[in-house]
């Protein structure tokens, strides 16, 4: 969430915005229940548009991690939620195994990263959606993941820096509900720039465009 990111100390976090851009809001997309919600975030359209809310439902829509295998542009998937496996099928790597928590998605995609070095990672944490529902926006125990999490991102970090690839990565932090929050780091980025509001499902053609591609969705390019 913004509101809680913006309250706390979290120096991996707050690192990526300031080598990059934020929005100053986001506007969720309804329902936003994990799977219409994350389908939204990579498709770029709103749920009654991919009418996609549960696995056994045929989403309208194509998603970016599948255009993206489509045009070459090799893709991994781990997916903390355990819930898309029946979309992410076709990219190159799909992970949603039995997670205990986003610390052990992160050992999973810093010991799969280096063998099958993907163009595109996208890692879908849970954790905190977890916390969020069982305890508030307002508890210490959310607060609490909140730092975690952003421990989790300082692993990632540390390790693209390790690899010598930390320069020319494209970095898309984002929640996807209540009062999502939104950071883009990349070279094609202007450092320190707070964006207009923007929607959820503006992310994933943003992401397309810079890859050279076109999404059929309803979002638009950011930059």
């Amino acid at each position: 969430r913004n509101d809680a990111a913006a309250k706390l100390q979290l120096p991996n976090l707050q690192g990526l915005v300031s080598a990059g851009v934020k929005a100053g809001r986001v506007d969720p997309v309804f329902p936003d229940e994990t799977i219409p919600a994350l389908v939204s975030f990579l498709s770029g359209c709103e749920p009654e548009k991919h009418r996609y809310f549960k696995e056994e439902d045929n989403c309208q829509m194509e998603l970016l991690p599948l255009v993206m295998e489509k045009n070459g542009i090799k893709t991994a998937f781990f997916d903390g939620s355990g819930q898309l496996k029946s979309l992410m099928g076709k990219v190159s790597y799909y992970y949603g195994g039995n997670l205990k928590n986003d610390r052990e998605l992160v050992d999973r995609f810093l010991q799969e990263h280096s063998r099958l070095k993907p163009f595109v990672s996208i890692l879908v944490f849970s954790d905190l959606r977890k916390l969020l529902y069982q305890y508030g926006a307002g508890s210490r125990a959310y607060q609490q993941g909140v730092n975690e999490t952003d421990n989790q991102l300082g692993r990632v970090l540390s390790y693209l820096q390790q690899q010598n690839v930390f320069r020319e990565t494209v970095f898309v932090v984002a929640g996807i509900s209540a009062d999502p929050l939104l950071v883009m780091k990349g070279p094609d980025f202007r450092v320190g720039t707070i964006l207009p509001p923007v929607g959820l499902i503006d992310f994933a053609p943003t992401i397309a465009y810079l890859q050279g591609l076109k999404l059929g969705g309803g979002g638009l390019v950011l930059w």
